[in-house]
């Protein structure tokens, strides 16, 4: 399981994925299917995320049947801002939808 801090046109999402890597493919269809085109992805600290949202990490949440399910655990920007230091954060992914292929630019 792998959670991210995305940059989207609507400001900053905290997200949590079964996705091995956020350079997989799945990862940005999985956004895609939400409506998430285009954004900045950086990893950040599981552990982190489930002492923050341990309510988002409960047994049974899980959707069966989407392996690459992608679950926003914050929407709120400030919040995460606050909660996730920069220092901390992964290298930043740079996945564009509007180019004819899925481009994803580590």
């Amino acid at each position: 399981m792998k959670t991210a801090m995305l940059v989207t046109d609507c400001g900053p999402v905290l997200v949590s994925t079964r996705c091995g890597s956020l350079a997989e493919p799945g990862f940005a269809q999985a956004l895609r299917e939400k409506g998430i085109d285009k954004f900045i992805a950086c990893e950040v600290s599981l552990d982190r995320c489930r002492r923050l949202y341990p309510h988002r990490f409960q047994e049974g949440r899980d959707d069966v049947g989407h392996e690459l399910c992608v679950d926003v655990l914050d929407v709120d920007g400030r919040r995460i801002f606050l909660n996730f230091p920069f220092a901390e954060l992964g290298a930043p992914l740079l996945v564009d939808r509007q180019a004819p292929e899925i481009q994803v630019t580590p």
